[in-house]
């Protein structure tokens, strides 16, 4: 059984993709870099390896999100049509 991931965790998770998020709004990914998505996030490098071997892997967490975000948005999208049919 995968054991839950402690608030605090999440919480630097959250800050960091949020963090990518913003960077990829003014700059493409291969321009960023760790420190600049450290400085966006308020956090030391040290952190962000606490969690993430490279910036690709804050990528992968971030199309993670995004997809399951659309996936839930579909989902209820679907089961509202379904009801205003009714």
């Amino acid at each position: 059984m995968k054991e839950k991931e402690d608030l605090r965790i999440r919480k630097t998770k959250a800050t960091l993709l949020s963090s990518l998020s913003v960077l990829l709004k003014k700059k493409t990914f291969d321009k960023i870099t760790i420190t600049d998505i450290c400085k966006q996030a308020k956090i030391n490098r040290s952190t962000f390896y606490e969690h993430y071997n490279e910036k690709e892997d804050l990528l992968k967490d971030l199309i993670k999100e995004a997809t399951k975000d659309l996936e839930t948005h579909l989902v209820l999208t679907k089961e509202y049509s379904s009801q205003k049919e009714n």
